[in-house]
């Protein structure tokens, strides 16, 4: 097109555009529901680029549709070509990755749920790197070199320079251009990655330490603190990104500590709850709480799900989910109730009949209570096998006497175990066909012989 006449050009291009743009949209239309979902948003993306390009023609720009579509040729053979990569990974993940997986489930033994898919980077890291770093580093990049190699052709490079290398934003210092912005995306890209592994890599290295300081094969989800440690990891990963942000743009930091310390007394009386709440999430996650951990506070029993810096969140027995600020936590002084060994005193009362032998009773329910002594997924004894269950003597009742079931119950099973251990109280004492009463009133009657 360089050795074509700009007046042939100009009466050729815009119906050629206009041809195009019709054909693109019939061809989407006609082939959306028989080709797959990359392919359906690339011929739209095409069609809504092609579009541009006609408008331009038609009102007059010709040089400019005709870079627009040069790059657009350009950046569809490299999206097709990432396009290409995604779907090998899919191939790769379905065919091979998904095995692995399998594979590595079944060798990590030691923790389970949320915890052990979270230590599968292990196996999944290649795959992962594809997806999350080369994949859209390639994409950013092809951005400017499509645009690069169409301006190259009409012999633009000093227009490349100013789109990209030009800082389009300008404050004293500060310098904001293009590729700035490319490079900030990229290094963000690469640095979210290396939190990722970076977490991995350290909640193994923690778990099979405390394997082998306690000499065992497992580890319950709330025996080791991890909240605290990939919090810090965190902070330390992008506190070095922002740092990079503020050379990269070159922000001048003595501005910046002139602003903060303007502005430390004000926002310090303005943010002083969130400030406490933050202080109080680190020392709660320094120790206090963990995940895993069942407290009381104000009234609410639950289990802890997720320690961040303002907020603490638990499940409580009944499924719904209690977000308790941190500072609150430690105003109402919260009742941890698995920092001991996890075991809690449950006490079930059951009436029996007076002038019933209370050692009959005693030997029917510990009889009975065996089969409740079970061990959890983790190989803990359900009831505390040291204390066991013991049935003592409550109080004297209205209609029967007050006989109460004591034993220590993990925490986790409390639940469960108090609603089977009624069905056994009840099926044991039917057994042995001992009496509980129910409640009822005695009328005395006392004739007056005067009437």
């Amino acid at each position: 097109m360089l050795f074509v006449p700009n007046a042939f050009l100009n009466f050729f291009l815009p119906p050629l555009l206009l041809v195009m743009v019709l054909w693109q949209l019939i061809a989407n239309v006609r082939r959306s529901r028989s080709v797959g979902r990359t392919d359906v948003v690339i011929g739209w993306i095409s069609f809504a680029i092609t579009a541009i390009a006609t408008l331009c023609g038609w009102a007059g720009y010709i040089f400019l549709a005709l870079i627009i579509l040069v790059w657009w040729y350009f950046q569809l053979a490299v999206t097709l070509a990432i396009a290409s990569v995604w779907d090998l990974m899919l191939l790769y993940k379905e065919k091979r990755l998904d095995k692995i997986l399998s594979d590595q489930r079944a060798k990590i033994t030691y923790v389970s749920g949320a915890a052990k898919e979270s230590l599968l980077f292990t196996a999944t890291w290649f795959y992962d790197l594809l997806k999350e770093v080369v994949v859209p580093l390639l994409a950013l990049i092809s951005i400017p070199a499509c645009i690069n190699w169409a301006l190259n052709i009409f012999e633009f490079n000093d227009l490349y320079r100013t789109l990209f290398e030009e800082p389009f934003f300008r404050q004293g210092e500060m310098r904001v251009s293009l590729y700035s912005l490319l490079f900030l995306t990229g290094i963000f890209v690469i640095f979210r990655y290396g939190n990722k592994a970076i977490h991995t890599i350290w909640q193994s290295f923690e778990y099979r330490r405390f394997m082998r300081k306690h000499k065992r094969k497992t580890v319950r989800s709330n025996e080791i603190n991890l909240s605290l440690g990939n919090s810090l990891i965190s902070v330390f990963v992008w506190f070095v990104y922002l740092d990079l942000f503020i050379v990269t743009l070159n922000i001048p930091t003595g501005s910046l500590g002139l602003i903060a310390g303007g502005l430390s007394a004000g926002i310090g009386l303005a943010l002083k709850d969130i400030i406490n709440n933050f202080v109080y999430g680190i020392q709660l996650m320094g120790g206090r709480l963990r995940v895993g951990d069942w407290i009381v506070c104000d009234g609410v029993r639950g289990k802890v799900t997720d320690i961040n810096y303002q907020t603490t969140m638990v499940e409580t027995i009944d499924g719904t989910n209690v977000a308790f600020l941190n500072s609150s936590l430690f105003g109402k002084n919260f009742t941890n109730l698995t920092r001991n060994n996890g075991y809690e005193l449950t006490t079930i009362h059951v009436g029996v009949a007076y002038g019933t032998d209370f050692e009959e009773v005693r030997e029917a329910l510990v009889k009975g209570l065996e089969v409740m002594k079970t061990k959890d997924s983790y190989g803990r004894d359900v009831v505390e096998p040291t204390y066991g269950i013991q049935v003592r003597f409550g109080d004297f009742g209205d209609s029967g006497v007050d006989v109460m079931v004591k034993q220590y119950v993990l925490q986790p099973e409390r639940i469960r175990y108090v609603e089977k251990c009624k069905e056994v109280v009840y099926k044991a004492l039917n057994e042995s066909g001992i009496t509980i009463p129910f409640p009822q009133c005695d009328v005395h009657m006392i004739k007056d012989d005067k009437d």
